[in-house]
């Protein structure tokens, strides 16, 4: 090639000119490659999946811009005009920005020449500027690889016997094994949980608009902008009146302190840290706030902006480094990401968020001396949350603690108030806030105890155990749990459903998700005696001596399933179909889907049990006790049609449920063990198990579990157990479409 860009093709074949350009791509020049200088993205960067980005020297005088870039800006600049249209006209619909879509004229953020946001004077939405945010990173947008075809990736996830997953197993190879399809359903090859494997298509993957699948939104994002100053002090206002006195380990007047000095200094002066801490906490009170003016799916548009934004913000701080405010950042990200579908994520952070907590000392009474007495407590409820929400996780997930209780040695919480009197006025609704707090902690480390003794720490090692042993350690368990209701104070007893307040108290809260909590914790020792039964239903071989000792020790532990399953599922159903300040006292409502599901999959078990192991001769029987094997089943489902309408994870776990009311009462009802007959069409439910990943002729959805990550709760091989039966008697025609009350 000469100095003017001819090349030579070889003797009588001619010379040729290659159509010269102004610029190469970044990607291009990296690799040293030939750059087309296709605007906005050249053909190679096409092709391999990319980030094409053009960057000019400073002594480039001379660019060329080729007509389809110009095509592209003139696109991009009739979108904006039609938004900026709807916004003056006040029914703005765009999600990337929550703050366009509730009042009129507010302001876009804009970018100059070295990419810094740009207020709008004229409007209210903020951005921050983020000269003095910046990390000072640089990072290659390239790789340097050459075109790789990539395949299906595998996600593996273990489920140890504390799990939905693993209790699921023994329920439906007591299912297969009544229905004498023992030889041909495929069963699981471990007796608790196990290794599950999915798959899920190859990174990165397009969508149908052409955008690669492995960047994150964030990076479309303004990470810098933020909603009108009313708006945000709004939302942290709800934050701190829901989540954050549920989990008190953000102090309220520090972090509106932070804020104050941030507006002070007109959004100049702010670590990224502490305002991805923010986006979090404005995602958190997006998610949680359950109303008639928002559904559930904008909702989780609205919440996914700021977590996106936090993620984009906090990023690579998560790998430099720890600091109070990177781990309550961390803990909000783990609690957030229980309710949007991504069990997997929610696992991962909150091992980022402990690792963090360690490094900075938080567990340690002599690492915190050298900080003011704010500071102590606060990193002292950072603490213990780390401990709540990993206690929640290993029963959840049925994995071990990645923190053992020798770990947790500090004092319990104590009332800002008494830290710092002079700082602020006596609330006694923070004061109850750290009463409920201490109570949680002190029921999580029965928790504790109960999964390291009467399920293996979830290691998935140990023997099992002969019934007197597990009876014996059972009954000790009983006994912790009992007096932890003793401790309780007044103001914190626990609740019946019939005696649920329908007054404002800002107590009534805290008493029932106690309640919530204790009768789950209640029902998770007492399982292993429904495990146990299960586990004889149906086989041929079954030792009937030990059997004959399950009916005489082991009934009383399946009444006790039974009520705690009724109370939880009683407490909700009269919540969720009340109106007005009740609806409040659930708190999130991924919290109470996990109670309400965990308690029905408990009841339909029990129904199996008692019908195909001879326990009606008890002297309660379990019919009588449910009132009809059908109504607690029914109850269920319509609570949570009610809990959260329009929530894609709600509507799956409700559908699952009723489908499976009508396997278990077809089995309960009908002694017959003959070939199972084809599922009746069952409507919506039908549509939408099979939908999200059912595995009926011609689907080949491959995405785990049902197009979702619902691991705390099924997976998509219980779609088989499900389809795979036959009921005489569907359940879902005596449901009505808004759920009954029970």
């Amino acid at each position: 090639m000469d100095a003017d860009g001819r090349s030579s093709m070889g003797s009588g074949s001619g010379t040729s000119k290659r159509r010269r350009i102004a610029m190469a791509c970044q990607a291009c020049r990296t690799r040293k490659s030939r750059c087309d200088g296709r605007r906005p993205q050249c053909s190679t960067c096409d092709e391999l999946d990319f980030d094409c980005i053009y960057v000019a020297s400073a002594a480039s005088s001379n660019v060329i811009v080729g007509k389809q870039f110009f095509a592209a800006l003139e696109h991009r600049l009739s979108d904006i005009e039609q938004r900026l249209d709807g916004i003056s006209n006040g029914h703005d619909t765009s999600p990337l920005q929550p703050g366009f879509s509730t009042s009129q004229g507010r302001q876009a953020c804009v970018a100059d020449e070295g990419g810094r946001s740009i207020s709008n004077r004229r409007s209210g939405l903020v951005a921050v500027d983020d000269v003095d945010a910046h990390d000072g990173a640089n990072e290659d947008s390239t790789d340097g690889m050459g075109a790789i075809v990539f395949t299906d990736e595998e996600d593996s996830g273990f489920f140890g016997p504390s799990s939905n997953i693993a209790f699921t197993r023994h329920l439906s190879r007591a299912v297969a094994r009544l229905s004498s399809t023992d030889h041909t359903y495929p069963t699981p090859g471990t007796h608790d949980g196990g290794l599950m494997r999915v798959s899920r298509p190859p990174s990165p993957s397009r969508t149908q608009d052409g955008r690669s699948r492995g960047h994150s939104r964030w990076q479309t994002l303004n990470l810098f902008a933020l909603p009108p100053e009313d708006e945000t002090l709004d939302l942290v206002q709800r934050y701190f009146s829901n989540t954050g006195l549920l989990f008190p380990y953000v102090h309220e007047e520090t972090f509106l302190e932070t804020y104050g000095a941030m507006k002070r200094t007109n959004f100049t002066k702010v670590r990224k840290t502490w305002l991805g801490l923010l986006n979090m906490v404005l995602a958190l009170a997006t998610s949680t706030t359950v109303s008639n003016a928002t559904t559930a799916e904008q909702r989780a548009e609205m919440s996914d902006v700021y977590y996106q934004r936090a993620l984009g913000l906090c990023d690579k701080h998560v790998w430099r480094g720890a600091s109070i405010e990177l781990v309550q950042y961390l803990l909000m990200m783990g609690q957030y990401l229980q309710g949007t579908q991504k069990s997997t994520q929610t696992w991962n952070i909150h091992g980022l968020a402990v690792k963090a907590a360690l490094q900075l000392g938080l567990h340690s009474a002599e690492a915190s001396k050298k900080l003011s007495p704010i500071e102590q407590e606060t990193s002292k409820r950072l603490w213990y949350g780390c401990v709540i929400l990993d206690r929640t996780l290993s029963m959840t997930f049925g994995r071990p603690a990645a923190i053992p209780d020798s770990y947790v040695r500090l004092a319990l919480p104590v009332d800002f108030d008494h830290i710092a009197p002079e700082t602020s006025a006596e609330d006694p609704r923070k004061r109850n806030s750290t009463l409920f707090f201490t109570m949680t902690i002190t029921l999580y480390k029965v928790m504790w105890n109960v999964i390291d003794l009467l399920y293996g720490a979830n290691i998935g090692c140990g023997a099992s155990a002969n019934v007197f042993e597990v009876m014996a350690s059972l009954f000790k368990m009983e006994q912790q749990l009992m007096a932890w209701e003793r401790s309780l104070p007044a103001n914190m007893a626990l609740r019946k459903s019939q005696e649920i307040s329908s007054e404002e108290d800002d107590t009534e809260r805290y008493r029932i998700i106690l309640t919530l909590r204790y009768h789950n914790l209640r029902i998770l020792i007492h399982r292993l005696v429904v495990v146990r039964f299960l586990d004889t239903c149906g086989k041929a071989d079954r030792d009937e001596q030990e059997l004959a000792l399950l009916r005489q020790i082991g009934s009383n532990s399946v009444q006790i399933c039974v009520h705690s399953s009724l109370e939880i599922i009683s407490i909700v159903s009269t919540i969720v179909h009340s109106t007005g300040v009740r609806q409040v006292y659930l708190g999130a409502w991924w919290f109470s889907l996990y109670y309400v599901f965990n308690a029905a999959l408990v009841i339909s078990a029990c129904i199996l049990v008692d019908q195909k192991t001879g326990l009606t001769g008890a002297a309660t029987s379990l019919p009588d006790l449910l009132g009809g094997v059908e109504r607690p089943l029914q109850t269920a489902v319509g609570a949570l049609r009610l809990l959260d309408k329009g929530n894609r994870m709600v509507e799956t776990c409700a559908a699952f449920l009723n489908r499976l009311g009508q396997v278990i009462i077809s089995l309960a009802s009908d002694s017959s063990t003959g070939m199972p007959l084809q599922l009746p069409f069952l409507g919506n439910d039908d549509t939408l198990l099979n939908s999200y990943g059912g595995t009926q002729a011609g689907n080949t959805n491959l995405q785990s579990p049902l197009g979702m990550d619902l691991g705390e709760f099924i997976m998509e091989r219980d779609l088989d157990f499900l389809n795979y039966f036959a009921v005489n008697q569907p359940l879902s025609n005596a449901i009505p479409p808004e759920g009954g009350h029970g």
